[in-house]
């Protein structure tokens, strides 16, 4: 749609704009959120640590794609796009490796956190819808939109951008309802919950989506690889909030 902006001189790419964009967002967002008590130099330290991991799960399959060609002697492929999924594992691996080696309570943390990832998505998506990337296949169901491809040609197709976006937002608000629920059961009130919630949501809204999605490609059966990826994260993800919900509280030792 719009993929590029002609600043004087420089050419910039509209999806890498908002999604760094997003990034930034998302972790001012994020830093607001987390308790006056955690604002110390480790934690920040901490949200950059996070921060680069989504970074390098964005570039990391364009890298491998390049690294496996140029080992073929072919030449490299221009990539502008990243896969959502690897940056949100990526940056939420990395958060906890530093977490861990630093201390502290970093289930409450990333709780806190959590929904800045939402809206971070949520804007990215626009860059998606920019560059045409992650578009719907052609349609002429009453959600189609006439919009472009990644190769500028335009149709009428499902807007997997905008719903995509959409959702991340409901799923935002949804989160921070729950965060707000005074008489909410105890066990969602477990460090933990939101986020494995949001990883259930953030998994199912992928497989759904890709079906609609023009890159879709099936590797087995009828499921993508990014489908074989988010099932597997949805269901363990399902896991852990049944175990959240059937772990009962310690209770002290009698002396």
């Amino acid at each position: 749609m719009l993929p590029y902006l002609q600043i004087g001189p420089w050419e910039v790419s509209t999806y890498r704009l908002l999604y760094a964009i997003a990034i930034f967002a998302g972790g001012v967002y994020a830093y607001r959120r987390l308790p006056q008590a955690a604002h110390k130099a480790s934690l920040r330290y901490g949200i950059l640590v996070a921060i680069f991991g989504l970074f390098l799960g964005l570039i990391l399959p364009s890298l491998f794609t390049n690294a496996i060609l140029w080992l073929k002697g072919l030449p490299p492929v221009p990539t502008t796009t990243g896969r959502v999924y690897y940056a949100v594992a990526l940056g939420l691996a990395a958060a906890a490796i530093y977490a861990r080696i630093v201390g502290g309570p970093l289930l409450i943390h990333i709780d806190r956190a959590l929904p800045a990832l939402a809206l971070g998505y949520a804007i990215g998506r626009l860059g998606c819808l920019a560059a045409g990337c992650c578009g719907g296949i052609e349609t002429e169901a009453a959600l189609g939109v006439y919009l472009p491809d990644s190769h500028g040609h335009w149709h009428a197709r499902y807007p997997t951008q905008i719903m995509s976006g959409l959702f991340q937002l409901l799923v935002l608000a949804g989160l921070l309802a729950l965060e707000r629920w005074p008489s909410r059961p105890a066990w969602l009130c477990k460090p933990g919950v939101l986020t494995t919630a949001y990883l259930l949501l953030f998994c199912l809204e992928r497989f759904g989506l890709d079906f609609l999605r023009e890159d879709h490609y099936p590797v087995w059966g009828a499921l993508g690889q990014p489908q074989l990826v988010t099932l597997a994260g949805a269901a363990a993800a399902a896991a852990a909030l049944a175990w959240f919900a059937a772990r009962r509280p310690r209770t002290a030792r009698p002396a």
